[in-house]
């Protein structure tokens, strides 16, 4: 097979799973893949800083890949871990202003990119009903940053901390009948941690005491979800006696 068709083909199957494009026309969507390119990176390469032009919008194929900034006083905050058929980019796109975070690969990581000239052209020339499709994915991710923005100052530590795994189970399951079988995140305590703004020390605690319940299991880099119900339940404020966390203060 000729290696342009290969690889445009290889697109098209991607943007069909990427939230952003997902319910796109076919003719939408070859439309899209057409302007994109494909890009590597090594791990623990910076994909582009804080404060860079937008230069488009990035789709992940395959890896791993950080989003983070960090405070006055040098904290590293994580806003988010990606991996495959995740976005990320797009806000700077939209508002053409600067990058706010920086990108980072966690690991070897190829993505697919569409450069801002073919962003705008989409903009331009794609189906009504694609637009709306767009506008709606990127809506409902800025209902989820303004959701984790509320938690944070809203809800106590636990259950902080509850809620931003069902968000993240949530995000990595794309049919939600699959929300009652094992869940595996790909995100380390130590990432988790920095994500939700509690301490390694304190979320660790939580973990080992849902662990014990088996309600989840963590190893090296990931945790795997046993029963996403109960989570859910207890992070909605439906368990009327929390027995789990008592005896952490």
């Amino acid at each position: 097979m000729n290696r342009i068709i290969e690889n445009e083909e290889k697109a098209v199957s991607l943007l069909k799973r990427t939230k952003i494009f997902e319910v796109c026309s076919n003719e939408d969507i070859q439309f899209i893949a057409a302007g994109c390119v494909w890009k590597t990176y090594a791990k623990n390469r910076e994909i582009f800083p804080k404060g860079d032009v937008a230069d488009g919008l990035y789709i992940v194929n395959e890896g791993q890949v950080e989003i983070t900034a960090y405070s006055d006083d040098g904290r590293q905050i994580i806003l988010n871990v990606l991996t495959d058929n995740d976005y990320f980019g797009e806000v700077a796109l939209i508002d053409q202003d600067k990058r706010t975070a920086s990108a980072i690969a966690l690991a070897d990581t190829s993505v697919l990119f569409l450069p801002a000239r073919e962003w705008n052209l989409v903009m331009r020339k794609a189906s009504n009903e694609c637009l709306i499709a767009i506008t709606i994915s990127l809506c409902r991710l800025f209902r989820r940053s303004s959701q984790r923005l509320e938690d944070a100052y809203l809800y106590e530590k636990r259950k902080r901390l509850v809620r931003f795994l069902c968000i993240l189970c949530e995000e990595n399951v794309m049919d939600s009948r699959k929300l009652g079988e094992d869940i595996v995140l790909h995100i380390s305590q130590e990432r988790l941690a920095k994500m939700v703004g509690l301490t390694r020390e304190f979320t660790n605690k939580i973990l080992s005491i849902c662990e014990r319940s088996g309600l989840l299991s963590t190893k090296h880099g990931s945790i795997t979800i046993h029963d996403y119900e109960y989570i859910r339940l207890y992070s909605e404020g439906a368990l009327n006696e929390d027995k789990l966390f008592h005896v952490v203060e």
